[in-house]
């Protein structure tokens, strides 16, 4: 059975924010690696999308905190050395908390990795 996220704002609002540091740290690495290189590129746009990767980063982090499954009080995006429920998500490549950040952004819901709980975003 499904359940409601209890800040249901605040775990969209991680999620994306995580997918954008994951994005701004494949551009400065890009902008980087292309200014090493060809050495053509201006070095601030290296600065700015790293800054945008520490603040979106920060920013995850700090949502989130706020981010706790209601069934079994675990943080749904802070993953611990500890036994996953087998109902969890696990994409290939990726470790659990990251898998759940995927399927929260594209499909509205997730499963804490803890107790296999179902959480979706109320409509």
């Amino acid at each position: 059975m499904p359940v409601a996220a209890k800040h249901p704002l605040m775990l969209r609002a991680t999620c994306y924010s995580v997918v954008l540091a994951w994005m701004a740290l494949c551009v400065s690495i890009i902008l980087f690696l292309y200014g090493l290189i060809f050495h053509s590129i201006n070095q601030s746009y290296v600065f700015y999308a790293f800054f945008v990767f520490s603040a979106s980063a920060i920013t995850s982090i700090f949502f989130a905190i706020f981010n706790k499954c209601p069934q079994c009080g675990e943080y749904l995006l802070f993953e611990k050395i500890k036994e996953k429920h087998s109902a969890a998500y696990k994409i290939r490549g990726l470790n659990y908390w990251a898998s759940s950040v995927v399927c929260m952004a594209l499909k509205n819901k997730m499963i804490c990795m803890y107790c296999g709980t179902e959480i979706r975003k109320p409509n």
